[in-house]
């Protein structure tokens, strides 16, 4: 999705923060544990603003948008996991 550098992204719904950290590929990202073996997964961040571990509710800012890891400019990449295979977000979100 595409962002400028620093815009507040939220939760898309409440969850665990089970991961929060660097890597090449994706740069800055979170993942959140949601109900039902579903995960979110934010990257490409400049700024993490939560810690594993962390609750979070659905609408919490949890990072900014950032240009981190490979990319080919600012956005964000936003993925839904089902028992931690990625799925269409379409099935899950009002699009």
């Amino acid at each position: 999705m595409a962002a400028t550098i620093g815009n507040k992204l939220y939760a898309a719904w409440s969850g665990r923060v089970q991961a929060c950290t660097y890597d090449d590929i994706g740069g800055y990202y979170i993942v959140i544990e949601h109900e039902k073996q579903i995960s979110t997964y934010y990257g490409h961040l400049s700024q993490i603003l939560v810690e594993v571990g962390q609750s979070v509710a659905a609408g919490d800012c949890i990072a900014l948008s950032g240009n981190s890891g490979k990319t080919t400019g600012p956005h964000l990449h936003f993925e839904i996991a089902h028992n931690g295979i990625p799925v269409d977000p379409a099935r899950y979100l009002d699009v």
